[in-house]
């Protein structure tokens, strides 16, 4: 097994024996095949087909939102990455403001159909 993974099946305890894990884009692949989402509710930009191909990964705890926090696990989709800084700072017990970084979009929120992905068709 490679040590990554190693690494983090050890952090796979209570949530208050364990630091702040943080994750954005496609490394919640490797926090779910180290099992740390399998009772945690998670967001990442992965594509559709990638749950298909990798069944490890508990596709029952997404959440179609720009930032996930549970468990003290924090994840975001890549193009979040200025919400995930904040999201994580709090989740470390820092102070900072709502507007230390400006939110991607601020007029409305990100509806499930935009933060779905899919490889692209090959012609």
């Amino acid at each position: 097994m490679p040590l990554s993974l190693v690494f983090l099946q050890r952090l796979n305890v209570a949530p208050d024996q364990r630091p702040v894990i943080a994750g954005m884009s496609s490394s919640p692949v490797l926090l779910a095949k180290a099992g740390l989402l399998d009772h945690t509710k998670f967001t990442a930009g992965i594509f559709e087909e990638t749950y298909a191909l990798n069944p490890f990964i508990p596709k029952q705890n997404l959440v179609r939102q720009p930032v996930v926090t549970d468990c003290g696990i924090v994840t975001s989709s890549f193009q979040f990455f200025r919400e995930f800084a904040i999201a994580a700072i709090r989740a470390c017990g820092l102070k900072i403001g709502d507007q230390a970084y400006a939110p991607a979009r601020t007029d409305r929120p990100y509806t499930a159909e935009e933060l779905t992905y899919h490889l692209p068709k090959e012609s």
